[in-house]
């Protein structure tokens, strides 16, 4: 998320042995189901701490009494069970491939052919979906790379981090956009409300939020997290209730094209789309903006699937509580 939000910070991506999804989905089949997983979390919780062997991450090792004494004391200095806990559920939960086409950094994706921790089809989904990402797919079955022929993970990530690409143009990048639809008030013209400009503005300069575009009854701005987006939403979701001003508001977190100061593409159009689409006073979020705030604290009202238009189809909208 850092390499699609902040490219020109960014030198390289080297992903190994990774995944995309925590848990399985009808178009993700190589994750465990929720149920796998949480069976598999409390296995774990129940032996942490103790030399017991858990062969998954490294099968090649399961009768060296050595590397699982070395484990269980890794665990002991580590974490807690209940702290590990909390780690692994949201790792069950995070969902970034609305992301990956959004990578324009050089990326490095290395996977073991027979790891049985995250599996080869978790490696290759990467490889499909990060535009120009180098894929290499290595023998081994151990899901820790320091084990096995380590060698030739780090022959690959050595050959990459000293091959000099020349810097890149970055003309697309991740942004999370808020619009702000100010409903039309009832009555005669002085009973019709709108919200300070000023007031608008300096909402979201304070949580680092780019003001794109305003009219009369029109509000659009972006920034680089989804955490901060929403903050601002409840913060302007606040100021507007108060003032009784009549809003729709939604988020979503996709590609823009940036052409010097300004930022358009499909996330934008589909933003103001969700708000048209969102409930009278609250906050609306797409699926991605909530995949990609797990662990963040907030909470969500599933709000069904809508159809935004022809062009962008369903979305799955959610609700802040």
């Amino acid at each position: 998320m850092f390499s699609a939000t902040y490219p020109e910070r960014v030198s390289g991506l080297v992903l190994y042995g990774t995944m995309a999804k925590g848990s399985r989905a009808p178009d993700y089949p190589w994750a465990l189901t929720e149920e796998q997983f949480n069976k598999w979390l409390q296995n774990l919780l129940r032996a942490w701490g103790r030399p017991v062997p858990q062969a998954y991450f490294a099968r090649s090792y399961a009768e060296d009494n050595e590397i699982w004494a070395w484990f269980s004391k890794l665990l002991r200095l580590g974490s807690s069970p209940g702290e590990v806990q909390g780690v692994l559920v949201l790792m069950r939960d995070i969902d970034v491939r609305n992301i990956l086409p959004v990578i324009s950094v050089p990326t490095l994706i290395l996977h073991r052919v027979d790891d049985r921790v995250l599996r080869i089809g978790g490696g290759r989904y990467l490889a499909e979906h990060i535009p120009g990402a180098r894929y290499v797919e290595m023998p081994g079955q151990d899901h820790w790379w320091w084990l096995g022929d380590s060698h030739l993970v780090i022959e690959e990530i050595r050959n990459f981090v000293t091959n000099r690409n020349p810097p890149i143009r970055v003309e697309r990048t991740l942004y999370t956009i808020l619009s702000l639809a100010v409903s039309p008030g009832a009555g005669s013209s002085n009973d019709r409300l709108q919200p300070p400009e000023e007031l608008i503005q300096s909402e979201i300069s304070r949580f680092n939020g780019m003001h794109l575009m305003s009219s009369q009854d029109f509000y659009v701005a972006a920034f680089d997290g989804p955490s901060r987006a929403i903050q601002c939403g409840l913060a302007l979701r606040q100021v507007t209730t108060q003032g009784r001003i009549p809003f729709r508001m939604a988020l979503h977190t996709g590609e823009c094209i940036v052409s010097g100061n300004e930022l358009g593409g499909s996330a934008v159009e589909i933003a103001k789309a969700m708000a048209s689409a969102a409930n009278p006073g609250g906050v609306t979020v797409s699926r991605t903006v909530k995949d990609l705030v797990v662990g963040a604290g907030f909470s969500f009202e599933d709000r069904g699937a809508h159809r935004l238009s022809e062009t962008y189809g369903t979305w799955e909208l959610y609700k802040v509580r």
